[in-house]
């Protein structure tokens, strides 16, 4: 699991290995539109899904289809301006919009102040479909929430993924859209969205939602996604280089390798380092 705030914490990705990746963009978006946040972004990594079998939903829809909206702006990336980096993904979406659940939910916290364009609900999700929600949140935000605070969404009402929970803010500080993150039941923290999506074909198989994704080991071999996005295919930007940071041991020293991450897959802006050959150990060494 990698953890990553203000600064490159350290990575433990099961028993495997540690290390840091530092990324930087060749250039950035020209624009974004978000609200000020102070909780901070934690990135948590893991080769797995969420859900245990299939994929959750498009929160948009047209009729009972998942439309698989334009990313203005994805988890974790860098900005030039805005949240920097930026704590959530925006899908483009027109103002009254509905807003649907991704999984079947329940109601743990709603805003209905919408002066701001800062209306939303944080929804725990049943990933399994037993009935139980699991711990996993979801902050829906830029919506105007169903209904008021008196007579409309509040705490501990239930939803199907077929129940809109509101529609998305008309523009009063920045243009109409949807932001939406995986969250703690307080949005105090925020995690990427790669769990979800990573089986759909759309939204190449959920990278367009996180800046980094798709972490995965085969034998030595460590492949990951990292790109920004703004409007999909329309202006994608990829990295300049990936640098690896290593230590043999939970009590070594990091250090620098020598070897960088390679793009293994332009397509799909996919990149891949040997972590044997990129640090030197020996069979069996934990790194």
């Amino acid at each position: 699991m990698l953890t990553k705030s203000n600064r490159s914490r350290e990575y433990e990705e099961n028993r495997f290995f540690f290390l840091v990746l530092l990324v930087a963009l060749t250039s950035l978006p020209l624009s974004a539109f978000a609200a000020d946040y102070s909780h901070v972004f934690e990135e948590r990594y893991g080769t797995g899904s969420y859900l245990p079998s299939g994929n959750a939903r498009s929160p948009i829809r047209s009729g009972s289809n998942d439309v698989w909206s334009r990313v203005n702006s994805k988890v974790n990336q860098p900005r030039s301006s805005g949240t920097n980096p930026h704590q959530g993904t925006d899908l483009q979406a027109a103002a009254g919009t509905p807003v649907y659940p991704i999984l079947p939910g329940k109601v743990v916290a709603v805003n209905h102040d919408t002066s701001s364009q800062l209306g939303s609900v944080i929804l725990d999700h049943d990933i399994n479909g037993n009935g139980t929600y699991d711990g996993y949140y979801v902050r829906y935000l830029h919506i105007n929430p169903t209904g008021d605070s008196i007579t409309g969404i509040k705490i501990g009402d239930t939803f199907t993924t077929s129940q809109s929970i509101g529609v998305v803010d008309t523009q009063k500080s920045y243009a109409p859209h949807l932001h939406f993150h995986m969250t703690t039941s307080t949005a105090s923290l925020t995690y990427k969205l790669y769990g979800f999506y990573r089986w759909v074909t759309e939204w190449n198989n959920g990278s367009h939602l996180d800046f980094i994704s798709g972490d995965a080991i085969s034998a030595n071999v460590l492949y990951i996604n990292a790109y920004a996005c703004t409007d999909n295919t329309t202006n994608v930007y990829d990295v300049s280089k990936i640098e690896l940071y290593y230590k043999r041991g939970s009590s070594g020293t990091w250090t620098k390798s020598s070897t960088l991450f390679t793009m293994s897959t332009p397509s799909i802006h996919r990149w891949s380092i040997n972590l044997k050959t990129a640090t030197g150990a020996a069979t069996g060494t934990t790194i």
